[in-house]
């Protein structure tokens, strides 16, 4: 699958309603209020947590960066990045860091003729145990402690997908490095070697708000910082493969009318499991006012409405007819849906209580984006139907592990 200049524009006045703000791309996690889904959750019909239960999930606010080479070179590139954790029962941990990159990002001061060249894209899934309890100083937060992963799948940039529980030739040369004349310069002949430069030492204080199911973004790695020792597990919790869309670039634009824009940024991943089920994941990172400048690194970039949600349920997939390189997958309509929304709240629709229909009641909202009614959901049903879909159909590409991005789950707002 080729690079893409990807340029689209919505025009839904409610995305003006901000979230996980204050003010950058760095910024710390809001404080609005919501009941943790901690304790209350059971196991949803992902094979990973058959045998588990989901106990929280948490995301970071989204982190924007800029590198630019002009005005010596004619280039520029932009990264947005987020974290997500997953706790479960069995004290153990799935950290997902999601990353897109474009360059010559450019936002046009009238109109919504946004245009980016999709770059670097992928999503990392860090799998391993963890510990945490209670924050003196603080009863709603946590201390979590992450310990150095033991697992770790990647879906990277529309190329390839490789496990550290299956390692083999094809992950050796996948994740194999090379020099612009394409000769390997380093290889990983084995899981350990490869999970060593990308895993993280243990991660100790990391502070989990448990109302707005949030946390400060971190660095995986610091600057100059020693490999972990690692001892890869060979448990697959069931992952049969994993799909990643290019990212796409949205752009809602406002002025002159009002001084105010907005650049989304979201993937779409599909994994699929051994017993027939999937999760179809949505990452996504909203900005208002980016600038950037012509020359030196400055930026500026306040972090809006970001989430990440997983669609769960069943599929089927063969071959594709007309080229044995591709998949016809179906995914059948979503039972289970998690989301972790805006660092505000979180939902499992296991447990379908009065904080999940008043987190995801439907807003009506008037020409100057002030709520003016909400309408619950009152069955996860009815949830469902709304945002995620009946059965999608997916073309998915086995060599490259990609596909392409779908209308369906509607981009939230």
């Amino acid at each position: 699958m080729t690079k893409k200049i990807l340029a689209v524009s919505l025009l839904f006045v409610s995305s003006i309603l901000s979230g996980c703000k204050g003010g950058n791309s760095s910024s710390s996690a809001s404080t609005s209020s919501s009941t943790p889904i901690s304790d209350s959750t059971t196991s949803s019909s992902k094979p990973e947590t058959e045998k588990k239960t989901l106990k929280g999930l948490y995301i970071s606010p989204s982190k924007m960066s800029y590198r630019n080479m002009r005005p010596t070179y004619n280039y520029y590139i932009t990264t947005f990045a987020g974290e997500e954790i997953e706790l479960y029962s069995d004290n153990t941990y799935q950290l997902n860091y999601y990353s897109s990159t474009f360059s010559a990002l450019t936002l046009p001061e009238e109109g919504n003729d946004a245009i980016g060249n999709e770059r670097e894209n992928f999503v990392q899934t860090f799998y391993g145990t963890y510990e945490s309890k209670t924050d003196e100083l603080d009863e709603d937060s946590l201390d979590l402690t992450l310990n150095v992963p033991n697992r770790l799948t990647m879906t990277y940039d529309s190329t390839y997908f490789v496990d550290t529980a299956r390692w083999d030739d094809a992950a050796k040369t996948n994740t194999a490095v090379k020099n612009q004349a394409g000769e390997v310069t380093k290889s990983y002949d084995t899981a350990s070697d490869y999970l060593k430069t990308k895993a993280f030492n243990k991660k100790e204080n990391i502070l989990l708000n448990q109302k707005t199911h949030s946390f400060d973004y971190f660095a995986l790695r610091e600057d100059g910082e020693s490999d972990p020792e690692v001892t890869p597990t060979t448990e697959t919790g069931g992952i049969k493969s994993a799909y990643l869309t290019p990212a796409k670039l949205t752009y809602q634009n406002m002025r002159p009318s009002y001084n105010y824009y907005i650049t989304l940024f979201t993937q779409q991943q599909l994994v699929t499991y051994d017993d027939g089920t999937y999760s179809f994941n949505t990452f996504s990172s909203e900005f208002s006012a980016i600038t950037l400048a012509e020359e030196g690194n400055d930026f500026t970039g306040s972090d809006r409405t970001n989430y990440v949600q997983k669609f769960m349920g069943k599929d089927t997939e063969k071959t594709n007819e007309l080229d044995e390189d591709s998949l016809d997958i179906t995914l059948a309509t979503p039972s289970t849906v998690w989301l972790g929304f805006d660092c505000q709240y979180a939902v499992n629709s296991d447990v379908w209580d009065d904080d999940a229909k008043n987190n995801t009641a439907k807003k009506t909202v008037d020409n100057k984006g002030q709520v003016t009614g909400t309408t619950p959901y009152e069955t996860v049903a009815d949830y469902i139907a709304a945002t995620g879909f009946d059965s999608l159909e997916i073309l998915a590409n086995k060599t490259t592990n990609s596909f392409d991005f779908t209308d369906k789950p509607a981009i939230m707002l």
